[in-house]
């Protein structure tokens, strides 16, 4: 199951049933990875801190260790270069921002401090019916999967193109749309529908309107980007 941390602030705070996933590599580039669990929160005071534990079965001693939030089987490290490949589709609309660290292996434990790959859309959905909703760049810009240096912190994409990112509504709070750090010249938009796509709408924020000018999210990386939309879902006869 997914777990998702939660909003304090504009900050993420863990909560003791949050997972991390660690991708080891050793010397001689065999790999393994592993989920790890809540330990401890060591600041229980904002959360802010966690202590995480777990296992991962080696052929020989770590030399580096990636570690990724959330937790997803398609995540990936190539042990040659380090760089992790993260999926931005299927997403839960849950508040899952996608966080990265690299630390070299230590027995006695590591101190790492997560990164943040890309924005947040926080969408407030004042309208009934809606079961989904799809996030688009206005010129078809590619938004997954996402290629990671965690060393340099250069981000580069996949061969592979998927250009919209699609996710469930959270019938009982706000919605949540990951965003990779890909600059979006014209805006972006927002397609809402029904369960089963017979009625929809669609919102575009561009730079005569919406959240204003200029939509490069590589520089808003880490930020949470509110939305709300309002309005009724059409039908339209093909």
């Amino acid at each position: 199951d997914d777990t998702k941390i939660s909003v304090d602030g504009t900050a993420v705070a863990w909560e003791s049933d949050d997972r991390i996933q660690i991708h080891a590599v050793a010397s001689d580039k065999s790999a393994g990875s592993s989920e790890l669990t809540w330990f401890s929160g060591i600041d229980g005071k904002d959360g802010h801190h966690a202590s995480f534990s777990g296992f991962v079965t080696m052929t020989s001693q770590p030399e580096d260790c990636y570690f990724v939030y959330p937790v997803k089987a398609s995540t990936s490290v190539d042990p040659e270069t380090g760089k992790i490949t993260l999926y931005y589709n299927g997403q839960t609309g849950q508040h899952e921002p996608f966080m990265y660290a690299a630390a070299p292996y230590d027995e006695n434990g590591i101190s790492v401090r997560l990164g943040h790959v890309g924005a947040m859309l926080e969408i407030t959905v004042g309208m009934d019916e809606v079961s989904q909703i799809s996030f688009v760049g206005n010129r078809l810009e590619t938004l997954s999967p996402v290629i990671v240096d965690p060393v340099s912190g250069s981000v580069s994409f996949a061969d592979q193109s998927n250009v919209q990112i699609t996710v469930p509504v959270n019938k009982s709070g706000k919605t949540y749309i990951a965003v990779p750090p890909v600059n979006l010249e014209s805006g972006f938009s927002l397609i809402c529908s029904n369960a089963d796509a017979s009625k929809s709408m669609i919102r575009t924020f561009s730079s005569d309107g919406g959240l204003g000018s200029g939509y490069d999210f590589s520089t808003k990386v880490g930020h949470m980007i509110p939305v709300t939309l309002n309005g009724e879902l059409e039908s339209f006869s093909v």
